[in-house]
């Protein structure tokens, strides 16, 4: 899902992904509600234009690698 200029996360992700590569979006701002099951492993989320990081990041599955790089 990497270069498709979304901005803001779909919503109709599969309910058991396991990985997401949203890299290289127009995203500026995560929900403010936890938007991803516990199944996930990896989240990519490089080259968007993020400002603010929910709180819910900080608790996601410790086994998650989060990836934010610019």
């Amino acid at each position: 899902m990497s270069f498709n200029r979304f901005n803001k996360i779909p919503n109709n992700l599969p309910p058991k992904i396991i990985s997401l590569d949203l890299s290289n979006n127009d995203i500026n701002k995560l929900p403010e509600e936890k938007c991803f099951s516990d199944y996930i492993l990896l989240i990519d989320l490089t080259f968007n234009q993020l400002v603010d990081l929910p709180e819910w990041l900080l608790d996601i599955n410790e086994n998650t690698t989060v990836n934010l790089m610019p």
